[in-house]
C-alpha cells in the first residue's frame, strides 16, 4: 500500500513511540524509574526514628514521568496507636510491633497534595495523591529478578496506566 520508502517512513515513526512505552507487567502500561540517594535516605529515616520530638521532616526528590517531584514525609503517628495489638494466625499477640517505618506528607509546593508510603532500607514505597492524579512508587525489585541487573531501585506509575487485562473474563458482582 505505502510502497517501501512508505513503509520505512512508517517504522521510523513508530519505533520511537514503541521503545517509549516502558511497559513494567501484564497490569502497567508505563512506568519509569524513579532514582534518588536511598543511602541518604535510609539515614534520615533512621534521624526521624531516632528524634525526641515528633516533627522531623525526611525529603525525598526525584523526577520522573515529566516533573519533578519533592515530597516532604512525618512519620505518621496517627494511623496505628500506642495500644495497636497485632495476632498471627493462632491468635497469639506479636509483641513489638515497629510502625516507625510508615510516613504521611505532601508534595512540596502543591497544596492539597497528599502522601502515603513507608521507608524500608533507605526505599520508599507508596501513593502519592496529587492534582495530576495518582501515583505510586515501588521498589523495583518487585518486578526485576537479580539478574536483571536494573540500575534503579525504585518505580513509578500513574494509577492511570494500570490496566486489567482480564476483566472481561470476570462476571462477578456485588447485589
Amino acid at each position: 500500500m505505502f510502497g517501501a520508502s512508505g513503509n520505512i517512513a512508517f517504522l521510523i515513526l513508530l519505533v520511537p513511540h514503541i521503545e517509549s512505552a516502558n511497559r513494567l507487567n501484564e497490569y502497567i502500561s508505563h512506568y519509569e524509574p524513579a532514582e534518588y540517594d536511598h543511602t541518604d535516605l535510609h539515614a534520615a529515616h533512621t534521624r526521624a526514628k531516632r528524634s525526641v520530638t515528633q516533627n522531623h521532616v525526611v525529603h525525598v526528590a526525584f523526577s520522573a514521568l515529566g516533573r519533578a517531584f519533592n515530597i516532604r514525609l512525618k512519620r505518621d503517628l496517627t494511623t496505628f496507636r500506642d495500644s495497636l495489638t497485632v495476632v498471627d494466625h493462632r491468635g497469639e499477640e506479636i509483641r513489638g510491633v515497629d510502625t516507625s517505618h510508615i510516613y504521611q506528607g505532601h508534595l512540596l509546593g502543591e497544596p492539597g497534595s497528599e502522601v502515603f508510603g513507608s521507608i524500608h532500607d533507605g526505599v520508599f514505597e507508596g501513593k502519592i495523591v496529587s492534582k495530576l492524579g495518582n501515583l505510586y512508587v515501588e521498589k523495583a525489585s518487585r518486578y526485576f529478578p537479580p539478574s536483571a541487573n536494573v540500575t534503579f531501585h525504585s518505580v513509578v506509575y500513574k494509577e492511570s496506566d494500570v490496566e486489567d487485562p482480564y476483566q472481561h473474563k470476570r462476571s462477578g458482582h456485588v447485589g
